[in-house]
Parts: C-alpha cells; sequence; structure tokens
C-alpha cells in the first residue's frame, strides 16, 4: 500500500481508538514499534513503519503503560469514569492527532497535516459519544451496565488496534461505522434533552 494511504488510514484507526483508549494507543504502537522488526513483520510492515519512532523510547512506554492501567480501572468505576471523561474530553481528540501528524510527517507536510486532522476529528467524535454514553448509563441503578460498557470499549479498542497490523483498510472502516455511531448518538441526545426542556419549560407555564 502506498505509505501516504497507510499513514491515512491509520491515522484514521488509531484517532478513532484515541477517542475510547488513548493512553492504550500509545502503548501497543510503541510496543510494537519496539519489538517488531521490521523484516519479520510481513504485511504488517508498512504499518510498523509508519508509527513514529518516539513512542517506542522505553520512558514513553513506562508512562503511557501505567497511565494505561490506571484507565482501565478508573474506567470502570461509576462516576470516577466521569471525572475521568471531564479531563480527556479535550485530551483525547489532541493525543488523536498528534498521532495522526507523528504518523504522517514522514510523508511531507500536507500528508502529516491530512492525518492529523483526521486523527483529531475522529477521536473527537468518539470521545464525545463515549461521554454522552457514560453519562446515560451512570443515571442506571446499578454498576453492572457501567462495566460492560467500559469492557465493550476495551474490545473495540483492541479489536480495532489488531486490525490496523493485519487488515489496515477494513480497521479504517470499522472506525469510521464507529464514528458516524457516535455523531449519531450525540445527536439523538440533544435531540432528547431539547425535549425535556421543551416539556418543562410547558408544564412550568401551564401551572
Amino acid at each position: 500500500m502506498d505509505p501516504a494511504w497507510t499513514a491515512a488510514l491509520l491515522a484514521i484507526a488509531s484517532g478513532t481508538v484515541s477517542g475510547l483508549r488513548p493512553y492504550f494507543v500509545v502503548l501497543t504502537l510503541g510496543a510494537v514499534k519496539a519489538l517488531v522488526p521490521l523484516d519479520a513483520a510481513g504485511p504488517a510492515a508498512g504499518v510498523i513503519e509508519a508509527i513514529p519512532d518516539m513512542l517506542a523510547q522505553p520512558w514513553v512506554l513506562i508512562v503511557v503503560g501505567l497511565l494505561a492501567l490506571g484507565e482501565v480501572v478508573v474506567d470502570k468505576l461509576p462516576y470516577l469514569d466521569s471525572a475521568w471523561d471531564g479531563i480527556h474530553l479535550v485530551l483525547r481528540p489532541l493525543f488523536g492527532a498528534a498521532l495522526g501528524y507523528g504518523i504522517g510527517v514522514d510523508e511531507g507536510t500536507g500528508v502529516a497535516v491530512g492525518a492529523a486532522v483526521a486523527g483529531g476529528v475522529t477521536a473527537a467524535g468518539v470521545s464525545f459519544g463515549k461521554t454522552a454514553t457514560r453519562a446515560v448509563v451512570n443515571m442506571l441503578p446499578e454498576p453492572v451496565s457501567n462495566v460492560l460498557v467500559s469492557f465493550g470499549e476495551d474490545a473495540a479498542a483492541v479489536i480495532l488496534l489488531v486490525l490496523s497490523f493485519l487488515l489496515l483498510p477494513l480497521a479504517a472502516v470499522l472506525a469510521v461505522l464507529l464514528l458516524v455511531g457516535a455523531v449519531m448518538l450525540i445527536v439523538r441526545m440533544r435531540r432528547k434533552l431539547a425535549e425535556r426542556r421543551r416539556r418543562a419549560a410547558g408544564a412550568a407555564g401551564s401551572s
């Protein structure tokens, strides 16, 4: 595959996962870059080559590894996950954009900027969708749903990253579908909130 296309598709896939698990993305990409030699990577060699060398630095892997572990734990605790989401609502898109830029920088400024935009936009859409979903789940009377949703996000992140190395175009397609689903969820929730406000205003006016 053309390196520019590889960079673009990997930016979309990694950006989408950044909207769910930003530290896990950096940890996975960095670990693969550090541990898998290109001559043994087979079809994944082009993808591995696009990963920024900085992510393979030991200190980066240690820091993001600890943060990824903390995120996995906190993300399954009701209300604490909402606080974590609030802090990372802006950070996740920044992760996606930074990863995209780093992935595309070797292919020129145009590709790097385009990859940064793709990574940032996909991360932002999925991040807002994740936050909206958790706001609803945390209103349920039992904590099981919160844990199940979190495990679902873990699984989605793992699947997309694995596919990024095995079949990158499919990973990018699934990433876009996840983004579309997140946007649809956000729009639907906004409509419901607007409807509730209209009902509340109507009830207040009638009383």
